[in-house]
């Protein structure tokens, strides 16, 4: 089980305090990505499937970043060792419940991760702990830079690059913070910030991100547009 390895009773991104860490828990940057010449995720047959799969994981073996890591084939991995790499923001809940052949790259320090077959081809995403976006960025972007010297991303000239969301279309970047807001929601101040941040194209979610409640006092922010960034 994924859960009895002792390298990942440590987590990098929640192992040590970073900037702002009295409200700012964890920065997360990622970056959507689809393979010129195949069809997206949802889309592809079995064979064509297999085929992505292979190509995306040769790849982002040659990164600097995953060169020594384990890739998890997540078709293999039991219900608990799942929620477990949920629970710790490695994975999506789209790679929790998908039946098709999928897996994720994490590096040795768990800040760094590639979701292979998610709903697009490969998800790259940084997690620092604290306010730390620039970091978080720039070691992203690094890793983008690095696999397009192996794979041709889907790219429109006038669009930028293409997503199986067209709410990710254009750079397919995704940045979000995770806040403790106790405070405001004590003194129920908390729809407030929640209607400010909105108007300025941001959107606020629950601590697991899309499609999640929002619980107690821990909330996620994170940019709403994602075309002409």
């Amino acid at each position: 089980m994924i859960m009895d390895d002792h390298e990942f009773l440590s987590c990098g991104w929640l192992s040590g305090p970073g900037p702002n860490h009295e409200i700012v828990l964890s920065t997360r940057v990622r970056l959507a990505r689809n393979v010129k010449g195949f069809p997206f995720s949802h889309w592809a047959s079995t064979g064509e499937l297999a085929r992505l799969v292979s190509s995306c994981s040769a790849a982002i073996r040659k990164t600097s970043y995953f060169e020594n890591a384990e890739e998890i084939h997540l078709e293999e991995v039991n219900v608990l060792d799942l929620a477990f790499l949920r629970e710790r923001h490695q994975i999506s809940a789209e790679m929790v419940h998908s039946q098709n052949q999928r897996s994720v790259f994490i590096s040795a320090d768990q800040k760094t991760a590639a979701m292979v077959a998610e709903e697009d081809h490969i998800r790259l995403q940084v997690l620092y702990p604290g306010l730390d976006l620039k970091n978080a960025w720039s070691v992203c972007t690094s890793l983008d830079d690095e696999l397009s010297n192996h794979l041709t991303f889907a790219y429109s000239e006038r669009l930028g690059y293409l997503t199986a969301c067209p709410t990710n279309v254009g750079t397919g970047l995704r940045c979000s913070v995770m806040v403790h807001l106790p405070a405001l929601v004590m003194t129920r101040q908390i729809q407030k910030m929640i209607n400010a941040v909105s108007q300025l194209g941001m959107t606020v979610r629950g601590p697991s991100g899309e499609g999640s409640e929002i619980k107690g006092n821990l909330f996620q922010i994170s940019n709403q547009i994602s075309l002409g960034l």
